[in-house]
């Protein structure tokens, strides 16, 4: 049996390319809210584990549907003839010249359909019904094609109950679809409902609705693995300013912190890729620059509050972890110090810190002069920045899942709600998170990796209830 296929059919400016862009989940797809974007019939295709799941055909909109009918009235003697009337429509009116052919767009969106597409119209329910819909649809009942309208809400919902009495007498489905923020669950039940009006094709929609629910699962492995191995990275990442005969300087400092930052930067930026990628978000415009305090600078301790935990929580799982390891936690030294007092260390023989308020050349470790010795910047021994790191990856991966295909907006980066960042957690499993994430200082071995993979799965898991 093929693959379904659906044509996108409708007025000009109702968001078909939206609706197709968002249910073959493709974000290449040209939207505009200019009337007439598109101009040609394309075909895009829903693709799973390498195998397409069904076809839909996006179409230019109705130009002329009142002389169409017209035409068609004035070539059909009988009803039985209706169907094959379409066809000779488009058949004859195919051969003709591009710049004379006034009924190009009825040809584009009329094809497939006399090909065998089934028939998906889309309104939009913040316009009001009138003749000129009515014209089209009777069009699409001439057809004899198997048909459902989706009203498309993307103005606003006025006429909505309209459209419901309207097209429910040309159509076996009405169903309200917004292709800007309808999830996957809903998705789903358009799938699953279409599958009962196209019965030839119920098993193969019915088994996509069901592999989408297993991709999603994959991907939500998937995001965990790239976080794990991003907190890896990060949190045990350093850097050293080579050895000198002449001290270290305020230049020095500068210049491992200014390298330091560049790299967590970039290596959060590859994070944001890897994953908008693994959700086919190809042509993703991320806000990396922004400053707001939705989503500040990664270095501006001053907001850390909005994407780690609460003191109070910190010192509890600290106390928790260091009983449970015999070892004593670092959770901050605090104020405007707090950065450069957790991050600059590890000087000759990895001791462990430097106050950024001492001079340089007065820096001193157990009373020996640094002069001539080595500078380390890294890694960051405060618990609280781990939890940044890892609520600002949550709170993306988060987005991008929420996120549908037709939004082409850039996507403006927003903070994590850290009360719940660990609710799907047991405490026994918020305890082996912060180990694993002090662990993770130095390079985590395959199986620590592995470990902390699942947490965050748990962790990210929407549908996951909170672990006995």
């Amino acid at each position: 049996m093929s693959e379904p296929i659906f044509a996108i059919v409708g007025h000009p400016n109702q968001g078909k390319s939206s609706i197709v862009s968002t249910l073959i989940q493709q974000d290449s797809i040209g939207i505009s809210e200019e009337s007439g974007t598109t101009v040609e019939a394309s075909r895009h295709s829903l693709v799973i584990d390498g195998q397409p799941m069904y076809h839909l055909v996006d179409t230019p909109g109705f130009q002329r549907p009142r002389q169409v009918i017209d035409w068609l009235e004035s070539h059909c003697g009988s009803a039985a003839k209706r169907q094959q009337t379409v066809t000779e429509f488009v058949n004859e009116h195919s051969n003709l010249p591009v710049e004379s052919n006034r009924f190009k767009s009825e040809v584009e969106l009329l094809k497939p359909i006399v090909d065998g597409a089934a028939i998906i119209y889309v309104v939009d329910g913040s316009v009001p019904f009138s003749s000129q819909f009515e014209a089209e649809m009777a069009i699409l009942q001439w057809t004899g094609q198997p048909r459902i309208a989706l009203i498309n809400p993307i103005g606003g919902e006025a006429y909505i109950h309209d459209w419901q009495a309207a097209l429910s007498q040309y159509f076996s489905l009405v169903k309200v679809f917004n292709p800007m923020t309808d999830n996957l669950e809903k998705q789903q039940q358009i799938l699953r409902s279409v599958a009962e009006i196209f019965t030839q094709w119920r098993d193969p929609l019915l088994d996509c609705a069901k592999k989408l629910q297993q991709v999603s699962g994959k991907r939500l492995q998937q995001s965990s693995r790239i976080i794990a191995g991003f907190l890896n990275e990060s949190l045990g990442y350093k850097v050293s300013a080579p050895e000198t005969t002449d001290g270290i300087t305020q230049a020095t400092v500068k210049a491992l912190e200014l390298q330091y930052q560049t790299r967590l930067r970039q290596l959060e930026a590859d994070l944001h890729k890897k994953v908008a990628q693994l959700y086919t978000h190809f042509n993703l415009e991320i806000d990396h620059e922004s400053l707001s305090l939705d989503y500040p600078d990664l270095f501006d301790e001053q907001y850390w509050y909005l994407f780690g935990l609460s003191r109070a929580k910190l010192v509890g799982l600290a106390g928790s972890a260091g009983a449970a390891t015999g070892v004593v936690v670092d959770i901050g030294v605090g104020g405007s110090s707090l950065m450069l007092g957790a991050a600059i260390g590890g000087v000759a023989s990895a001791a462990t810190a430097a106050w950024a308020t001492l001079k340089p050349e007065a820096w001193k470790v157990r009373g020996v002069p640094v002069a001539g010795k080595k500078l380390q910047y890294g890694p960051i021994a405060d618990l609280q920045f781990a939890f940044v790191l890892l609520g600002r990856a949550v709170a993306f991966v988060k987005q991008v899942t929420d996120r549908q295909h037709a939004q082409r907006s850039v996507l403006t980066l927003q903070q994590s709600k850290k009360e719940q960042l660990l609710a799907n957690l047991s405490a026994n499993q918020q305890v082996s998170l912060v180990m694993l994430l002090k662990k993770a200082q130095k390079p985590l071995g395959d199986s620590d990796i592995s470990k902390l993979s699942g947490l965050l799965e748990t962790m990210m898991d929407s549908e996951g209830k909170k672990a006995e």
